[in-house]
């Protein structure tokens, strides 16, 4: 069932922040948003590039009472199994 969960990342340096942000994004399962809370501007953008590294996560970035919040969202990303894939294309031929 999915959850939504929060973590406070606020006046966690760097790079304690990015070892608790990559470890509560790879618990997460398929439906599940992780709001993660920052203080510091300059933490989102290296923070944005790890979560955009693992697959079937989307994330988006706002201001949220003074903070930075980023919603993470894991979803199923539609593709068919690589040897799904190969059949369609010896179907089409």
């Amino acid at each position: 069932m999915p959850s939504t969960s929060k973590l406070s990342l606020i006046n966690v340096d760097w790079p304690g922040s990015l070892l608790q942000c990559n470890r509560e994004i790879h618990q997460m399962e398929k439906g599940d948003t992780l709001n993660i809370f920052i203080n510091d501007p300059e933490i989102a953008g290296p923070l944005m590039l790890v979560i955009h590294r693992v697959e079937n996560l989307n994330a988006k970035i706002e201001e949220q009472n003074g903070h930075i919040l980023i919603r993470v969202e894991k979803d199923d990303d539609g593709r068919k199994p690589e040897v799904d894939q190969a059949n369609d294309l010896k179907e089409e031929k």
